[in-house]
């Protein structure tokens, strides 16, 4: 059995704690990513963040309101932006960008200082992590995300109202993103298959 984390791993053995088969973990990417290997993260001062997915509670988006309001109010010149839903949401000072396609998220990351993702559900994966950090751009994401495997343990949270008072505490980093190629090299080696 393929595992694309160890957070997907851990809830299904949960679930299933008979489980007889063998496994293996590998996390995931996609041809979306728009760049692979090792990425240097930027490392400036902490000026816009945004929240990048739907506008649901799952997901930790009203909890991203509340960090945002305080984080506006801290500094005139901060900013906050939200992106990936069509939903009309009018919080004041939060810039929304709506749905984006993968040039407009680049474009848009080009803006942006870090990324927060505060997923409340666990979430087996999540993607828009890495993708994120292939732009360069910082990402913060919670323990509950698969994509914590990949992603440094510096730039992980509990829960977002657990995340420190000082937000330029976040460090730059340098990442390794997998490819395409990588992942199917280590799935077709799950199988004992060579190509």
């Amino acid at each position: 059995m393929h595992f694309n984390s160890s957070i997907a791993k851990k809830v299904y053995e949960q679930f299933l704690p008979n489980l007889q088969w063998k496994s293996a973990t590998v996390g995931i990417s996609s041809n979306n990513i728009y760049k692979f290997g090792k990425i240097r993260v930027v490392g400036k001062t902490i000026k816009s963040i945004a929240y990048i997915g739907p506008y649901t509670e799952e997901k930790g988006f009203f909890d991203y309101l509340s960090f945002s309001a305080k984080f506006i109010a801290k500094n005139s010149g901060n900013k906050a932006f939200i992106m990936g839903d069509n939903s009309s949401v009018d919080y004041d000072g939060v810039i929304n960008l709506g749905r984006y396609s993968k040039s407009s998220l680049i474009k848009n990351l080009k803006t942006i200082d870090l990324v927060i993702l505060p997923s409340k559900w666990h979430e087996t994966f999540g993607l828009i992590a890495l993708e994120v950090l292939s732009s360069g751009t910082k990402v913060l994401i919670t323990k509950k995300m698969g994509v914590k495997d990949i992603v440094p343990e510096n730039l992980q949270v509990d829960n977002i109202s657990s995340f420190s008072n000082n937000i330029n505490s976040v460090k730059m980093e340098q990442i390794n993103i997998p490819s395409m190629q990588w992942h199917t090299k280590k799935i077709l080696e799950l199988y004992d298959i060579t190509y």
